[in-house]
């Protein structure tokens, strides 16, 4: 047998027993908090203390311009898009001790010196999820369709689980 068919048999090997651990791991549910309000964030990983891991210091970032109607809609079509992974989905802030995701929502790209094209912003893309209090940044400035808006916020919240 050619080393090229024992590391392909050594992959499917890993994989499978992947698989398998997986399967058998009961799964942590995910919480997406969908922030419109603004908030003062400050460098560091806890999305609880307003916090992004990307600057330091502090940053003042905006709350959504658009209507309260155009922000229900937006949370409910994430509602609906991540329905089937039961992440739960909330526009009120999540208790302190309870890990979640925060999505910002609000400003445009150039705020933070980023091109005009950019709809979205994640620090870093969490592989394995190591990191439980993610805040990810949405431009809900340069976005203003609810369906555009809502597909934004499930892609950086994604990046914060790793994807």
């Amino acid at each position: 047998m050619n080393a090229m068919c024992v590391a392909a048999g050594i992959v499917v090997a890993l994989v499978a027993g992947a698989r398998a651990t997986a399967a058998a791991e009961v799964p942590r549910p995910a919480t997406v908090y969908v922030n419109y309000e603004g908030a003062r964030l400050s460098g560091g990983g806890d999305s609880a203390l307003d916090q992004l891991s990307c600057i330091e210091g502090s940053l003042e970032y905006p709350a959504f311009l658009g209507s309260r109607d155009v922000a229900d809609q937006v949370t409910e079509q994430v509602r609906a898009i991540l329905a089937p992974f039961a992440v739960r989905v909330v526009d009120e802030r999540p208790p302190e001790h309870l890990p979640y995701t925060m999505v910002m929502v609000g400003g445009l790209p150039q705020a933070l010196g980023l091109d005009d094209g950019v709809g979205g912003y994640a620090c870093l893309i969490d592989c394995g999820d190591a990191v439980g209090r993610e805040t990810v940044l949405v431009f809900g400035e340069a976005l203003r369709e609810p369906r555009e808006l809502a597909q934004t916020i499930v892609h950086e919240a994604a990046h914060s689980w790793g994807l």
